[in-house]
């Protein structure tokens, strides 16, 4: 049987690493994750209580159109074959 390469963590630490087949696993004890990380209602739950700012972010509502404005176009391309050109957004 092959030794296990690759990175395993079954919680937030000990993370156990290993990079070559013939290297001794390393264990690595890993920073706790800040609550924003806890998943997104961590998230909503911060942003309503004004502890955090979301705009710019991966969850902020900015970012959540533009996905939704992708994922038509791409239902759309899918229906009918054709090439659907998206608006270009100044950065």
């Amino acid at each position: 049987m092959r030794p296990e390469i690759g990175l395993r963590c079954q919680s937030n630490h000990p993370l156990t690493a290993r990079r070559r087949e013939r290297e001794a696993p390393r264990l690595q004890t890993l920073p706790p994750r800040q609550a924003l990380d806890d998943g997104p209602f961590a998230s909503l739950r911060a942003a309503v209580r004004g502890e955090i700012d979301p705009a710019g972010s991966l969850s902020s509502l900015e970012n959540n159109l533009v996905v939704v404005e992708i994922l038509d176009a791409a239902r759309e391309s899918a229906a009918t074959g054709a090439t659907i050109l998206l608006p270009q957004r100044a950065e």
